[in-house]
């Protein structure tokens, strides 16, 4: 068996975005992509302030004189300490509060991006996990992977090896959501029918790993297999 996992979501949603823009009237893009610089814009003006706030605090640190004797060292210490931790919360405060409200006032709400665009963003990871055109979906309701449970998965073959993800065909664009592929080697499954709860499933053995699916993927897996 051996367990595949596409690694770059963010490849992804940049993919899903430019796809879902496109698709946008020129306007709306227009509005889209003014909102998003002026939001980088301010955090990154906000970070530069942040950080000569926190040098200047520091600075002022530093001019404050030592003592020599031990006591009043650790007193030193403890006071130089909470000066820090007070010093980042007042320019957080300073940053944060201002500068939320000015993202609220020019940030353009985005309408949500369609199954669409998401489908054909993830074309690089049904690539990655080689499907083809001969697939099933099907609803996994139980698994060693608690992860996959109760998502719908995709079942198909690739060389020697049935492979099985999460629906790959109509896509995600979350790490959530990319939970990996197995890919047995044909012989070392064990496929057979069973009951759960008053209801026929398929349930797929392979060593630890178990996945208990839809009764539809009992037939397709066996027309695998032997093709």
């Amino acid at each position: 068996m051996k367990y595949l996992k596409f690694r770059n979501m963010n490849k992804i949603k940049k993919i899903a975005d430019k796809i879902f823009l496109n698709t946008l009237p020129k306007e709306i893009q227009k509005k889209i992509k003014k909102s998003r610089f002026l939001t980088k814009l301010i955090i990154d003006i906000g970070m530069v302030i942040f950080f000569l706030l926190l040098c200047i605090i520091m600075y002022l640190i530093k001019l404050i004189p030592k003592p020599n004797e031990i006591f009043f060292k650790i007193l030193y210490g403890f006071g130089v300490f909470t000066l820090i931790i007070l010093s980042l919360l007042i320019c957080s405060l300073i940053i944060i509060l201002p500068f939320t409200k000015l993202i609220e006032r020019i940030s353009f709400k985005e309408p949500q991006i369609t199954k669409e665009c998401i489908s054909k963003s993830c074309e690089i990871i049904r690539q990655y996990y080689s499907l083809n055109d001969n697939y099933l979906l099907t609803k996994c309701f139980s698994s060693t992977n608690e992860d996959f449970i109760n998502h719908d998965v995709c079942i198909f073959k690739y060389e020697d090896e049935i492979r099985l993800t999460v629906d790959i065909v109509n896509g995600y664009i979350n790490g959530e959501s990319n939970l990996g592929c197995y890919a047995f080697k044909i012989d070392e499954l064990q496929i057979y029918k069973d009951n759960m709860n008053d209801k026929r499933v398929t349930i797929i053995n392979y060593e630890n790993e178990k996945f208990i699916l839809g009764i539809r993927a009992f037939s397709f897996l066996n027309k695998l297999i032997n093709k």
